[in-house]
């Protein structure tokens, strides 16, 4: 029998019913607008924690910023935003293109709920760790995120776990994620697309308009950029206000850039990152004397003066752990921090114009125990230097007659750092392991008393070189405060100004008992031992400076304190020098050696006045009357902090700062002869 004609078959219901172009483009178009909906969800978690930052670390805002400076941190960093999260949804993007030639709603809507819910457990966990990375560097992920890799991982671990309620802030990231990445943007999603209403057009056009668009609208998101280049770093520094300037871009492109930097400086080094011009140019520029032809080991061969004082018989060389200068200065006295290092000074040479050669522990100590400018090479792994360098301090000393010796509060096996003291030439390492008979100190060594102690008890009348690394003013900040009778409770009364939590008096609070344990040992080592030649210095800066918008010496120098009685010349002016830790080495062994003593050395005797008075450290120049930053190329700024009008001069010491440093990375990368 037939079927009417127009008529629909009583077995043919809707369900079966294959769907019109029209339902078709709407479904298309609905799982289009539904990604939308997610990158714009994802792109607003992003500023809303640039937000946070801002609030959380709003004290360290320069007084002077303007609405329109965190307006354009807020747009540029939508940049690098935006080139982020289109790479997250690029799946979504594919999908969508090829829906308009054969729909995969099911699956789309599937695989959007599980980027959603990724990249939002991905971004609430990265968050969670970027704050508290930021209190500490004061920057979010840079190359600090890939050195761990080198450093004590269960120190590191161990240190976390009792800095930070790390169960809390997994529940609540656990929470946050349930309510905001699975519930929220699933919700926000679906009901963005079930409000679409999709216009009318011909069923060709949209096939082929959308697409192209959503293609073209992808580019400009990857590329942050609708222009003729991509969002790039210095796109960054754009503020006028360093703070600002860190925020704009969001975690993962700060750890992108930082990856990228890692490879070019680490593990492919590429010379032309540190200097622009061929390797003789740095040759005549960082020793203009040198003969046509000199290997570099001719360049830094010196002939010492020698010694016009006593000889010392027991050379301390102490590195303390993040003892930075800015608890020095005058407005910081009634800190009482570092009364023990002032006093000491007093009575010797305290060379304020001073900086580290590096940001950190192992940078610096490698300058100290190589002779090398620091380049964040990791020199304690490259094959070159761990052959031995003719600028080690070690052997020198050995040559001169002391038995060298490594004493670390910490652990030697910490970034090799034991080995690599054996392979630099010390007849004696020792570490934190042997320094105590009962439990003091935390994951990451005995406290300083103890070394200190050590050393005083293995200390005969033999002449020795003694190089010390302190440990006790370092995070989780575990001594016992209150029973060493640790004064300061609160800021006084002069400094109110300032903001400091409980938290940040306690950290204080071990500069100043780390600065006490430095006293004792002095005076127990002149009491007890003849003809002592004290060098106190820094590691690095400890990045907790109490004003929050230091001045590039408050945030860069470190002190010097040399200290011998008898020994030391007479009439030195300490304001009149300048330096880095790279000049250590050659300044003690021309106190010790006897005239015509051949030595090799970067740097220079920082007694000698007829030497240029400039230090070369990390990231930065210092002379005695000005101090530079070379990235980016901040100041130049007084001591004091106020600007400087010697913009050339500065200029010239950054490019010699270059040079010094871009034959370092031949003397690491590539040897001795050019």
């Amino acid at each position: 029998m037939t079927e009417p004609q127009g008529q629909t078959p009583p077995s043919a219901n809707n369900s079966l019913r294959a769907p019109s172009p029209v339902d078709e483009r709407q479904e298309n178009i609905r799982q289009l607008v539904a990604d939308l909906a997610l990158w714009a969800a994802l792109v607003l978690l992003l500023t809303l924690f640039r937000g946070f930052l801002l609030a959380w670390f709003a004290d360290n805002l320069a007084p002077a910023t303007s609405d329109r400076q965190i307006l354009r941190c807020f747009t540029t960093g939508f940049r690098f935003d935006a080139r982020i999260v289109s790479y997250s949804v690029l799946p979504l993007a594919a999908m969508s293109v090829v829906g308009f030639l054969r729909p995969w709603n099911a699956w789309h809507r599937r695989l959007r709920r599980w980027i959603g819910a990724a990249t939002t457990l991905l971004c609430f966990a990265v968050f969670a760790i970027d704050v508290p990375y930021f209190k500490e560097y004061h920057d979010q992920f840079d190359h600090w995120v890939f050195d761990m890799g080198y450093d004590d991982r269960h120190a590191i671990a161990q240190t976390i776990w009792k800095t930070y309620p790390v169960i809390w802030l997994a529940l609540l990231i656990l929470a946050l994620w349930l309510s905001i990445g699975v519930w929220g943007v699933n919700w926000w999603t679906r009901w963005a697309a079930s409000k679409t209403r999709v216009p009318s057009a011909p069923h060709g056009a949209w096939r082929m308009a959308l697409p192209v668009a959503l293609i073209a609208a992808l580019v400009i998101g990857i590329r942050g950029s609708a222009g003729r280049r991509p969002a790039q770093v210095k796109d960054a520094a754009v503020c006028g206000d360093v703070f600002l300037d860190k925020i704009v871009m969001n975690p993962f492109a700060a750890f992108y850039h930082a990856w990228l930097d890692y490879r070019t400086t680490v593990e492919t080094p590429d010379l032309s990152k540190i200097w622009s011009g061929n390797i003789e140019a740095a040759v005549r520029r960082a020793f203009p004397h040198a003969p046509p032809g000199a290997t570099l080991d001719d360049c830094t061969r010196r002939m010492a003066a020698g010694a016009k004082g006593a000889k010392p018989r027991h050379i301390f060389l102490v590195v303390m752990e993040s003892y930075d200068a800015w608890s020095m200065q005058p407005e910081f006295e009634s800190l009482h921090l570092t009364d023990e290092m002032q006093a000491v000074g007093r009575a010797g040479l305290w060379i304020k114009a001073f900086v580290s050669a590096g940001t950190g522990t192992m940078p610096s100590l490698s300058t100290l125990i190589t002779g090398l400018p620091e380049l964040g090479l990791h020199v304690n792994y490259r094959p070159l230097v761990r052959q031995g360098v003719p600028t080690a301090i070690a052997p020198i000393f050995k040559r001169l007659g002391y038995r060298t010796r490594f004493f670390y509060g910490g652990y030697p096996s910490w970034q090799r750092l034991g080995d690599f003291c054996h392979e630099q030439g010390f007849d004696e390492v020792h570490g934190g392991g042997e320094m105590s008979d009962h439990l003091t100190g935390n994951e990451w060594g005995v406290n300083d008393r103890d070394l200190f102690n050590f050393i005083l008890k293995s200390t005969s009348d033999q002449p020795t070189f003694d190089m010390v690394m302190s440990t006790s003013d370092h995070p989780p900040f575990s001594v016992d405060l209150e029973k060493e009778g640790c004064p300061l409770t609160a800021l006084p009364s002069d400094l109110v100004r300032y903001k400091a939590s409980a938290t940040d008096i306690r950290i204080m609070g071990h500069l100043w008992y780390a600065d006490r344990c430095l006293g004792e040992f002095v005076r127990a080592a002149q009491t007890n031992l003849s003809q002592c030649l004290f060098a106190l210095t820094g590691d690095h800066y400890s990045r907790r400076c109490l004003n929050p918008h230091p001045d590039i010496f408050e945030r860069r120098a470190v002190p010097l304190v040399l200290y011998g009685p008898d020994i030391l010349p007479t009439g030195i002016q300490p304001n009149a020098i300048a330096g880095s830790h790279l000049d250590i080495l050659p300044t003690l062994i021309e106190l010790s050696a006897t005239p015509g003593f051949e030595y090799h050395a970067f740097g220079r005797n920082l007694l000698d006045p007829s030497q240029p008075q400039i230090g070369y450290g990390a990231g930065a120049v210092v002379a005695t009357n000005l101090i530079a930053e070379m990235e980016p190329p901040t100041g130049p700024e007084s001591l004091a902090g106020q600007p400087e009008l010697a913009k050339t001069r500065a200029d010239e010491l950054r490019e010699n700062y270059r040079a010094l440093h871009a034959l370092s990375w031949w003397r690491v990368i590539r040897g001795n002869k050019f």
